[in-house]
């Protein structure tokens, strides 16, 4: 069991003992944690000091919280205007910047023109490292160099956007027929859809420069030929 702290007339010494032993664990022990040992009746007098430091020690930490609390709210606010200056943030392509893959101008238009008009050529990927890659050259660079997860991942989503795509585009020529015999157009592909497989691709792809982040760093472990490529070593191998 426990013993009763005693508080009353000569035993008074008995409380002051329990007080200057408190004093000396303020940092272990709080006057809480040894009311429970106070007769029910007991002269506050006796332990105000305790109880107006112990009120003062939680204001205290009360005051830190809320500092905290100010400094995360901060914190959170940059964050968020860092996120909406990245969402406008540019960068400028000259026009005889090369892809860092193949070599040629990645704003080079593509072979065929439509007309005398020609467009621009495929898509590119821009990295804040200033490397740039046509798309085609960066997703073919970077199946060489990630898990065999993530290459299934990018050919299934090629595979979905080549698909969702082809079928908007005969959906367009279509969608009226479809249309007067009441088909549901629910089931056809978007463009917002599409914009959504075209994002998750991004993301996978665009993630990081292959040239200068992670990717470039974990292929110091890789052979520099591929199994898929030891036919084509092999027919540069010069015989004696």
């Amino acid at each position: 069991g426990r013993e009763e702290i005693k508080g009353e007339g000569g035993e008074r010494a008995s409380l002051a003992k329990a007080l200057a032993f408190l004093k000396e664990t303020e940092t272990v022990l709080k006057i809480e944690d040894v009311l429970p040992f106070f007769p029910d009746f007991v002269l506050i007098d006796d332990f105000k000091e305790a109880i107006c430091s112990s009120l003062e020690e939680y204001n205290r930490q009360i005051e830190d919280l809320k500092k905290e609390m100010e400094t995360s709210s901060l914190s959170a606010d940059n964050i968020r205007k860092d996120i909406a200056r990245l969402s406008e943030r540019h960068a400028v392509v000259e026009g005889n910047a090369p892809c860092s893959a193949c070599g040629r101008l990645v704003l080079a238009p593509p072979l065929r023109a439509t007309g005398s008009v020609a467009q621009l050529g495929s898509p590119l990927y821009l990295f804040p490292c200033s490397h740039a890659f046509h798309s085609s050259c960066l997703i073919s660079d970077l199946k060489h160099k990630v898990s065999a997860t993530q290459r299934a991942q990018i050919d299934t989503l090629q595979r979905q956007i080549a698909d969702a795509a082809a079928a908007l585009q005969r959906g367009k020529g279509t969608s009226k027929s479809g249309a007067e015999m009441g088909e549901d157009a629910s089931s056809h592909p978007t463009e917002s859809s599409l914009d959504v497989l075209r994002q998750q691709l991004d993301n996978v792809v665009g993630a990081e420069c292959p040239l200068c982040g992670d990717i470039m760093i974990r292929s110091i472990t890789e052979p520099f030929i591929h199994p898929e490529e030891v036919e084509l070593a092999k027919s540069w191998a010069i015989s004696t």
